[in-house]
């Protein structure tokens, strides 16, 4: 989760409980949250070395499909995204990182695009990272036909497992093990 409201809320919360004392929940689950959600572009980033290392494939000669830099589905905000990090990650190893998103004009992080099936064109994985209504229902043999390798990892749990594996592909869920 990232956005502009949402780290500085659970530090603001964290605050309120230390200081005007005890409420129903734990300051600790607080910071753990908070951490959690930090931790999710490494998190993802990793994943995504493992599904290309399972294929043979280094990250620094892997090219990356990001798709949805927006923190909100069906938005164009870009403020405090998780896409930052995450690109920054998949950039340290080497990767090229190529993203779509039909919502956001202008993205400093990476090279931005509103066509899908350019961005998708001779990509190793794609990695799903907002969940924009238009991904949830993507012709998967059609990209699949583009990519060079056919990787997903969901990080929205946008797609079906079965459907994206009867497709041909590898894929990998946040949350989905």
């Amino acid at each position: 989760m990232g956005g502009h409201c949402l780290p500085k809320d659970t530090w603001l919360l964290n605050y309120g409980v230390q200081k005007y004392g005890k409420f129903a929940i734990k300051p600790e689950f607080v910071r753990l949250a908070r951490k959690i959600n930090n931790s999710m572009p490494v998190h993802a980033a990793q994943m995504v070395k493992e599904a290309l290392s399972s294929k043979d494939i280094q990250l620094r000669d892997a090219k990356i499909a990001l798709l949805g830099v927006a923190y909100l589905e069906d938005s164009d905000d870009i403020r405090n995204t998780p896409a930052y990090d995450l690109i920054r990650e998949l950039e340290a190893y080497g990767a090229e990182v190529v993203a779509h998103d039909p919502y956001v004009q202008t993205f400093p992080e990476a090279e931005l695009s509103h066509d899908l099936n350019q961005v998708v064109k001779g990509a190793d994985c794609i990695v799903i990272s907002t969940g924009h209504k238009p991904y949830f229902n993507m012709n998967l043999k059609e990209l699949k036909s583009l990519m060079r390798t056919p990787i997903i990892v969901d990080g929205r749990n946008v797609l079906n497992r079965d459907s994206a594996e009867n497709s041909g592909f590898l894929y990998k869920g946040i949350g989905k093990g």
